[in-house]
This record gives C-alpha cells, sequence and structure tokens, in this order.
C-alpha cells in the first residue's frame, strides 16, 4: 500500500514537473528557455518532449536556443529521431507534431 502511494506521488511530482518545464518553454527570458530544454532533453521521447525540442529548433527567435535544441536533436541521431517523432504524430493524430517534424526535417537537409 505504502508502495503504491509512493509510486502515485514520483507520477504526480514528475507530472507537475513536465508542466513546469513546457511552460517554461513559452517565458521571453531565452536563458530560462534554454534551462527547460536542457530538462526536457532528459525525458524519455514523448510527444510533449518531441513537440517542445522541435519547436524550438523551428521557430525559437534566438539563435541560442535554436542551437541548442539543434544539438539536442543532432545528438539523438536528428533524421533518425524526427522520422520516429513523425511516426509517433502520425499514430497518435498529433498534427502540430507532425508538421513540426516535417519543417524539422527539410530545414536539417539544407543543413551543412
Amino acid at each position: 500500500m505504502a508502495i503504491a502511494r509512493m509510486e502515485d506521488f514520483e507520477h504526480e511530482l514528475e507530472s507537475k514537473r513536465r508542466e513546469v518545464l513546457l511552460a517554461q518553454m513559452k517565458d521571453p527570458d531565452p536563458l530560462v528557455r534554454i534551462e527547460a530544454l536542457v530538462g526536457i532533453d532528459n525525458w524519455p521521447r514523448q510527444p510533449d518532449a518531441a513537440y517542445a525540442i522541435v519547436h524550438a529548433f523551428n521557430t525559437d527567435p534566438d539563435d541560442r536556443v535554436q542551437s541548442l535544441a539543434r544539438t539536442i536533436l543532432r545528438g539523438l541521431g536528428s533524421k533518425k529521431i524526427l522520422a520516429e517523432y513523425n511516426q509517433l504524430a502520425i499514430n497518435e493524430n498529433l498534427d502540430a507534431l507532425r508538421a513540426a517534424t516535417e519543417k524539422a526535417l527539410e530545414k536539417i537537409d539544407r543543413m551543412p
């Protein structure tokens, strides 16, 4: 019984942490967004994490945030992970993630 409550607590704590990090991705301060990206990069690959990273790569107005997102994607094997994110988006019917991954794949293809 105590173990189940502890697991529920840990799950709730992780869920709150994810909410905070995702909210920080909308902060006007690029350093806050950079910290959030570092935290998001430590998550298991899930749609909200994928979207946050890909969206930052595609659209963040700060070059440092875009660069970190690109570094994260490259570290993951960008084409491979973007293809996996794209498949996840198709499977889960997540149009925003699918559009973001397709845009990122095109952008990466044009990079040196």
